[in-house]
């Protein structure tokens, strides 16, 4: 909850108001906050929390949290970055999908045949990738691979 609030003269807006509260794996300060608690304690409030996403770039896989928060916690912020670029692919709907996100499902997959599991194809309602998806896929995946971020 946001219980205090303090500007400077070149200050960024943002939509935190007083009195609200947000999730902290939704926001960069709540990963910030996650970051410095102990494993045990990120583990407790991850588990008696439903990731729900406030927007559609909110991290709400958690295991892609805690490799997100990990990377904030040893101060890897270029290995934070490079993450997200498949984190934005997943969350899209992409092409002839009636559903918001509806490239997770498929995006994972297609990320852990890239990475030599196959697990199949993904059920319906859902579709495969498109091509133009799968070259992107490939772009990231062989980026974070080559960087050791794998």
């Amino acid at each position: 909850m946001y219980f205090y609030q303090s500007r400077g003269h070149r200050y960024v807006q943002t939509d935190s108001q007083l009195g609200t509260s947000v999730s902290l794996h939704s926001t960069a300060v709540g990963k910030t906050i996650l970051s410095v608690l102990s494993d045990d304690r990120v583990e407790e409030i991850l588990s008696n929390s439903e990731l729900r996403p406030r927007t559609e770039h909110t991290v709400v896989d958690r295991d892609e949290l805690r490799e997100r928060i990990e990377a904030i916690e040893s101060g890897d912020f270029e290995r934070a970055r490079r993450i997200r670029p498949y984190e934005n692919l997943r969350a899209e709907s992409g092409p002839n999908n009636p559903f918001a996100a509806a490239n997770n499902v498929p995006a994972v997959k297609y990320g852990v045949d890239l990475a030599g599991l196959v697990v199949g194809p993904v059920r319906e309602p859902l579709v495969d990738l498109s091509d133009s998806d799968k070259e992107r896929a490939e772009t990231y995946y062989t980026q974070i691979v080559d960087s050791g971020d794998s």
